[in-house]
Parts: structure tokens; sequence; C-alpha cells
């Protein structure tokens, strides 16, 4: 059974870090510099993964600022990021007509440069979705990612959890009980870039139907995607996870210009001039679990 909020407040420094209380809920703070703070106390072992967990620090990923071991469990302090979730900002723009193609690339870009930073540090993020992603004005991060081995969990303030029980991003190999991946986290970024786009929350994992993308969600829009933003997030859901890329080498970007454009990247699955993901029909997007 977990602690409430003022067991958890004993479990901490009290002259580091000050528990107030305000209408909307509590929160931590900071004392150094008054700042507010993710607290979460984890079932979790101290080991050689938490402390790589604790050394990365990206612009695009919710920093770790300490840990504390205590006979309770595992205290992770993690920088509070004031920003709205992505799953608000997409229903906001659901009803502007979507994303522009620029803002889409920058959130895009920035969400596999943190991806590729967590994998960089030997860890997965294990809990991939738009709840589970911040975005401001300049910025985007990657929120909450799982520490090694850790269990259940309390958070002030409330860590995002998926609205739908995290079933609509787990890759093909988690809905049979597979464990937590890289290629998994790649997976679930691509569906949550695809929600991104159409403004829908994608239906895949439920499984192969017949009808094609295009009679499901109205696909028009992506012709304002480049033909890179298209073979990305067509190998990103691949149902093998072999035949996904790395985050590392995904780049959504604007096209260069003719005289910039750099050599074609091989591609890892033919696509020609009239392949797009309104082609596609869901049996070519996943696999029954």
């Amino acid at each position: 059974m977990q602690p409430d909020v003022d067991s958890l407040q004993s479990l901490l420094p009290p002259a580091r870090y000050e528990l107030r209380r305000f209408k909307s809920g509590p929160c931590f703070f900071r004392r150094t510099d008054d700042t507010p703070v993710v607290v979460q106390l984890v079932d979790a072992p101290a080991s050689e993964g938490l402390q790589h967990a604790q050394r990365l620090v990206h612009p695009n990923v919710q920093q770790i600022l300490e840990l504390f071991p205590t006979p309770a469990g595992l205290i992770v302090v993690r920088a509070f990021l004031p920003a709205h979730d992505l799953s608000t900002l997409i229903r906001k723009r659901r009803a502007q007509g979507g994303y522009q193609v620029g803002e889409f690339h920058r959130i895009a870009a920035q969400c596999c440069a943190g991806l590729a930073a967590i994998h960089a540090a030997g860890l997965v993020h294990g809990n991939l979705s738009p709840e589970t992603i911040r975005v401001d004005e300049s910025r985007a991060a990657l929120l909450d990612f799982e520490l090694p081995d850790s269990g259940p969990r309390l958070s002030l303030p409330d860590a995002p959890r998926p609205a739908h029980g995290g079933r609509a991003y787990l890759s093909p190999v988690r809905l049979r009980g597979g464990g937590r991946s890289p290629e998994d986290d790649v997976y679930a970024l691509g569906l949550t870039l695809l929600q991104m786009w159409t403004c829908r929350i994608p239906e895949v994992y439920r499984g192969p139907l017949t009808r094609p993308l295009r009679d499901q969600i109205q696909l028009d829009a992506f012709a304002a995607l480049t033909p890179r933003d298209l073979q990305h997030l067509h190998r990103m859901l691949q149902a093998d996870p072999k035949k996904r890329p790395q985050a590392q080498d995904l780049r959504f970007a604007a096209s260069p210009p003719a005289e910039a454009a750099e050599p074609p990247e091989e591609p890892a699955a033919p696509l020609d001039d009239e392949a797009s993901l309104a082609n596609l029909s869901y049996a070519e997007w996943s696999e029954p679990p």
C-alpha cells in the first residue's frame, strides 16, 4: 500500500524539500531555488541503471534531479515541466484543423532526440504516449521514462499515464506479453506521431482490419509531409521489431533545398511515388496480439 502525501514528505530531507498545498492539489518545492519538482516513490533497488538515469541530462527528457534510497522504496525527484501534455494539445489542434507541418517536424524531431538520448543511456522509456510528452512554445520533453526494475509508484504532482490503459501504444510483441525494449519505444512513438498528425487515436492495436487506413481516418493532409516523413512512420510501425529504425536514425524535418540536398538514404522497405500511409491497410501496420 502506497503512503499518503504526509508520509511521502517525511521520507524527504526537510531542509531541501517543502510540501505546499494548493486548491489544485499538493506540490513539492525545492528550497534552494523555490522551484516545483515531481516526487515519486518507486519500488526499485538501487542499481547502476539508476545512476545512468540520473546522469541523463537532455533538453528533451525530463531530468532526474536526485535519488533517495529509503526503507519504503526509492524516492525519485524529477524536474517539473509546466507545459501541456501532447494529448491535450492534440485535442486543441483538432478543433483548429490540425498541426502545421513545421510544428509537426519540430515536435517530432525533439521527441526522437529525447528518445535517442534515453536509449543511448542504456534505458528504455516503456510508457511512451501523448500523455507522457510535454510541449510548450519551444520544446518537447519526454516524461516519466521507466527506471530499471521499477514497480508501483506514487507521484506528486501525479505522473501522466496513458488514458487508454496503454494498449493503444503497445507494439504487437508487448501485446503478447513481451518486455520493454527500444524497438517497442520506437513503435509507440510512431503511433504517437500518427495520432498527432491525424488528430485521432490510432486503432491498429486492436488487430488487422480489412478496410484500408484511408477509410478509417482522413489522410489527405499527409500530402504535406515529405516522403522521408512517410517512410519513417511506415518503418516505425513495422510489426517486426528488427525492421524498425533506431531513434537516433530518425530525421523529421522539411526537405532541404535542391542544391543542398543530401543523397537519399537506402529505404528499408520499398516506397514508390504512389506509396503513402493512405494506401496501407491496418494489416500492413500491425499484427494480431
